[in-house]
């Protein structure tokens, strides 16, 4: 019977150690960045090195004074800020792969002088605005805590038959 009031008790400790410390990944880990795995690039034909585009949200309004910025492999090349129609002109851009990014969002071009592909547009339509609905799952929400909260379950329910399963009897006196 000391046995199982020692596992009980002991069991009882741990759970309470496993509350009180602080919830710490069980192995360090450097963060981790994730990119979109299709990036679309849109082909822009410019013109003396002017890009044209309107900036709207998610429901298509216009976006006045967003701050709207052109770079060249992480270099700030050009930037203006939208006027009342939500238009903007940027310019001194060459050829190349360019992110233009508005407000929060980045967006990939292609820009082409002279022999452009077919396909290639005028202008750009930069869209501002998160398009996700619900919330993100990742590893990193089912890391310690849940851990720390199997670890206590389990110890509830090993005290509880530990206690349920102790007579507390005295043994009888000679």
């Amino acid at each position: 019977m000391k046995g199982f009031n020692l596992v009980a008790n002991t069991m009882a400790g741990l759970m309470c150690l496993g509350m009180a410390m602080p919830q710490v990944p069980i192995m360090a880990q450097s963060p981790t960045t994730h990119f979109a795995q299709n990036v679309k690039i849109e082909d822009i034909a410019v013109s003396d090195g002017v890009l044209k585009g309107k900036v709207v949200n998610t429901q298509g309004q216009l976006q006045a004074d967003i701050f709207v910025t052109a770079s060249l492999q992480g270099a700030l090349v050009s930037q203006v800020i939208s006027n009342e129609s939500g238009e903007f002109t940027l310019s001194n851009l060459g050829t190349g792969l360019y992110e233009l990014q508005a407000g929060e969002t980045i967006s990939t071009v292609r820009l082409w002088s002279g022999a452009a592909p077919p396909a290639a547009k005028s202008n750009v339509l930069i869209v501002t605005g998160s398009t996700e609905r619900g919330q993100i799952l990742s590893h990193r929400n089912l890391g310690m805590g849940t851990l720390t909260t199997a670890v206590v379950v389990t110890g509830a329910i090993i005290t509880a038959v530990v206690v349920a399963n102790d007579d507390n009897k005295s043994p009888a006196s000679p």
